[in-house]
């Protein structure tokens, strides 16, 4: 396991501080900290300390256990890159994804399986300046399934 830096280390602490995990990082935290300085304020925690005492508790846990092992702890399957900490996609990949999608809307477009409301909010969305690709995802899902009942309602045999 590669030595953290301070900077990454806050990083991961902002990010994954949270009180909805508090009692799954003390039980990590006793696993590994028989005895530590920070067991007396963790002993006389509450629900208003919950969040700032998580953050403490992650930035020791750090000290000894990899980001993987703290989350997988928390049962959250997230992939960590070594360098950045954060789950992140290429340029390359996330342009890939937006294109096919856009490709998915033009065919739905032509096709004319879809009504005109329906690709004008997608088109909205693809147009828009930092669009959102689990949402555009979703969207295209849903407009799909719209158009095979449309094309089962219709007996198979596409509306001109």
């Amino acid at each position: 396991m590669r030595k953290l830096s301070f900077t990454e280390k806050n990083s991961f602490v902002v990010t994954h501080k949270c009180a909805r995990y508090f009692s799954l990082d003390l039980e990590l935290f006793r696993r590994k900290f028989l005895i530590h300085r920070l067991n007396n304020d963790l002993a006389r925690a509450n629900t208003y300390t919950f969040d700032r005492l998580d953050g403490k508790m992650l930035y020791e846990l750090l000290e000894v256990c990899s980001p993987e092992e703290i989350l997988s702890n928390r049962g959250l399957t997230s992939v960590i890159a070594e360098d950045k900490l954060t789950d992140v996609k290429t340029d390359d990949e996330l342009k890939k994804e937006f294109e096919a999608l856009k490709g998915r809307v033009d065919e739905l477009e032509q096709t004319n399986s879809c009504n005109e409301d329906e690709i004008d909010s997608l088109r909205s969305l693809l147009d828009g300046i930092d669009p959102s690709i689990e949402e555009l995802k979703s969207a295209v899902e849903e407009l799909e399934k719209k158009a095979l009942k449309k094309k089962e309602q219709a007996g198979g045999v596409p509306s001109d």
